[in-house]
C-alpha cells in the first residue's frame, strides 16, 4: 500500500516503527511538503518511509489530535510565514546587480 502524507501530519505520527528494506514494509509512506513558488504552492517529495501495517496503525491512534481551530490556526500562521518568505525572496532576486545564478529551489528540485 502507498500512502501520500504532508510532512506536518507525518511529524505527528507517535512511535512509528520504520522498516529498513522494501521488502520486509506492508506501506509506503511518501512524504510530501508544500513550497511556495511565484505560480503558487508545490508539492515536493521529502521521503519514502517504509512501515508495517499493525506499527502504522497504532502510530496513527496513540496519538492527541488537534482541534479543527487549532489545526487551521497552525496551517495558516505557516502559511503566512511561507508567503513572507516568498516575497523577500522575489523581492531580493529582483533587486538591481544581484547575480543571476541558480535559485536554492531550482538546485534542489531535481
Amino acid at each position: 500500500m502507498a500512502v501520500v502524507i504532508d510532512e506536518a501530519f507525518f511529524g505527528s505520527l507517535v512511535g512509528l516503527d520504520e522498516e529498513k528494506h522494501l521488502s520486509n514494509s506492508e506501506i509506503a509512506w511518501f512524504v510530501v511538503g508544500y513550497d511556495s513558488k511565484p505560480d503558487g504552492w508545490k508539492l515536493f517529495p521529502r521521503k519514502v518511509v517504509f512501515t508495517k501495517l499493525d506499527a502504522s496503525v497504532k502510530s496513527l491512534t496513540g496519538g492527541v489530535p488537534l482541534s479543527k481551530e487549532r489545526f487551521e490556526e497552525q496551517l495558516r500562521e505557516n502559511l503566512k510565514k511561507r508567503a513572507v518568505i516568498s516575497a523577500r525572496r522575489r523581492q531580493i532576486e529582483s533587486e538591481p546587480g544581484r547575480s543571476q545564478s541558480p535559485s536554492h529551489d531550482k538546485i534542489f528540485a531535481d
